[in-house]
């Protein structure tokens, strides 16, 4: 039986394959978001489902949703370099930069991370104002 903690093979993901899971979790992270947001805002009743649909169709909010996602990927992409290079090489002397990246992420991804959630009720709000979406009687 094998003690928790211990290490029965020396074997790590492969540089690629993290590489994808990363990316993909990015991806995740960066699209629920405005998905519940609108979800929440329509269950609230604050817009309509006319509304929710006009806002996604302007031209402003695209752009937020995709630069904000593209930004995050190219961010993380780089950031992550310093893992994938140790999962690559397997080089004992990359370790202590690897686990310095890995141990600053929760910071850089809540950082990165709230930049646009912070930021989205404004490219809402610019949206509706210059659509005309905001104006509508009762």
């Amino acid at each position: 039986m094998q003690k928790p903690g211990s290490d029965q093979t020396n074997e790590l993901i492969s540089a690629h394959s993290f590489q994808k899971h990363f990316r993909n979790l990015i991806i995740l992270t960066w699209t629920v978001p405005p998905v519940v947001g609108f979800a929440f805002l329509l269950y609230i009743r604050m817009f309509s489902g006319d509304q929710v649909v006009g806002i996604l169709l302007t031209p402003l909010e695209n752009i937020f949703i995709v630069g904000s996602l593209l930004s995050a990927i190219w961010y993380f992409n780089r950031y992550i370099q310093p893992v994938v290079q140790f999962l690559e090489t397997g080089d004992s002397k990359l370790t202590d930069n690897a686990m310095k990246v890995m141990r600053c992420f929760p910071l850089h991804f809540w950082s990165i991370f709230n930049i646009p959630c912070c930021s989205a009720i404004n490219s809402h709000y610019l949206g509706r104002v210059e659509y005309g979406l905001c104006c509508t009687a009762g």
